[in-house]
């Protein structure tokens, strides 16, 4: 016995989970024998297995923070923090 709204949170979380383990593998196994196989010529082979396709776990955020510019303000910010924290932990 469920909501509606927990019933779609686990059918998600059930999907996510089939794509994690079985779709991501599906894609490095068929990665592999393309990129292995001879006589498919070399610029018709995919670079990384995310040219084959993409799944759901390829697209996160961390893409756009890797290549994301802090400002000096921010830089300061956390300098302070860490300042802050190794401070704390000295004191214990």
């Amino acid at each position: 016995m469920s909501t509606l709204y927990e019933f779609n949170l686990a059918a998600a979380g059930y999907w996510r989970n089939w794509e994690r383990f079985t779709k991501w593998a599906v894609r490095e196994i068929n990665y592999i024998a393309i990129t292995g196989n001879p006589y498919i010529k070399k610029g018709d082979k995919p670079n990384k297995p995310a040219d084959l396709y993409e799944l759901d776990i390829d697209k996160t955020d961390n893409k756009q923070d890797k290549h994301r510019k802090f400002t000096d303000k921010e830089i300061g910010q956390k300098k302070r923090e860490l300042h802050e924290f190794k401070n704390t932990m000295a004191e214990d």
